[in-house]
């Protein structure tokens, strides 16, 4: 369960600075995960022996417990935890994507009223975003915001916003990127791309 409230925090909104995000993030879960790979490759070995041994002595007692504990608790990561990580994964990719449509929303409207998109999204405070932006998914506290006609070769509507990650240990994606154009381009051979409400996301694994 930790396992479960730690990838659950780092989803969530929470009120977590990016600093920390990127400073922490990825020493928590490069120690979950090793201790999680223990867990999971030695526990079964070590709970079957120590079944077996106790049944041939013909004892049930704690130790035979343990053995079943263990197995149970193997099993328990390698088919459960994966499924609650994509869910949770999955959820914070939508509320991140999500809370940046007050940001694409201050961008139109400054175009709307200026006839360009601005130079940096420090122009939006105050008049379209009276307490600035920030993204509160702490697994995705940084992004970039670039006016640009094109980028990647194609035709990019006039800017294109990027979301990185807090740490490549975190997670396979490299970023999250919107073209107002929704014209996206091809993504590589060593790297995947999806779409995901007019974003793309960019990793180099996607189920």
């Amino acid at each position: 369960m930790p396992l479960v409230i730690i990838i659950f925090s780092c989803y969530s909104d929470l009120p977590i600075s990016p600093e920390i995000c990127s400073e922490s993030l990825g020493m928590i879960f490069m120690a979950i995960d090793v201790l999680f790979a223990i867990v999971a490759v030695v526990g079964p070995f070590a709970g079957l022996i120590t079944v077996i041994i106790q049944i041939r002595r013909g004892k049930n007692n704690i130790a035979t417990l343990v053995g079943l504990v263990l197995i149970i608790n193997s099993l328990f990561f390698f088919f459960v935890v994966p499924k609650i990580t994509r869910i949770v994964f999955d959820y914070g990719l939508r509320r991140t994507i999500k809370n940046f449509v007050p940001l694409i929303e201050a961008l139109e409207g400054f175009k709307k009223k200026n006839g360009d998109y601005p130079n940096t999204v420090n122009s939006l405070v105050p008049a379209y975003l009276p307490n600035g932006f920030q993204n509160n998914i702490c697994a995705f506290p940084k992004y970039t915001y670039t006016k640009t006609d094109k980028y990647g070769g194609v035709d990019s509507g006039g800017y294109y916003l990027q979301i990185f990650p807090s740490s490549n240990i975190l997670t396979v994606i490299k970023n999250l990127t919107y073209y107002p154009s929704k014209n996206y381009p091809f993504c590589g051979n060593d790297l995947e791309c999806k779409n995901i409400d007019d974003w793309m996301i960019k990793a180099q694994y996607l189920k």
